[in-house]
């Protein structure tokens, strides 16, 4: 990241209307330390990334006729 230099100042024969407006020249900025991150800490409770249940359902009946499920038997 780019600050302005404070140690040059604008020459004295500047003319704004004829020059333009004065910028002054950049620098890096030494305080930058690059893009900021979040810092992670630990979580002792932490059991991992959550997995579904895989529980039985009573109600569920293979559809034959079923236009998705058809497809999805083809593609696998």
């Amino acid at each position: 990241m780019d600050i302005p230099d404070s140690d040059v100042a604008k020459p004295d024969d500047w003319d704004d209307e004829d020059n333009e407006e004065w910028k002054p020249s950049m620098i890096n900025n030494p305080d930058y330390k690059g893009p900021w991150k979040a810092k992670q800490i630990a979580n002792p409770d932490c059991k991992g990334p959550w997995v579904h249940p895989m529980i039985p359902n009573p109600d569920y009946v293979y559809d034959e006729k079923c236009i998705p499920c058809a497809l999805m038997v083809a593609h696998t």
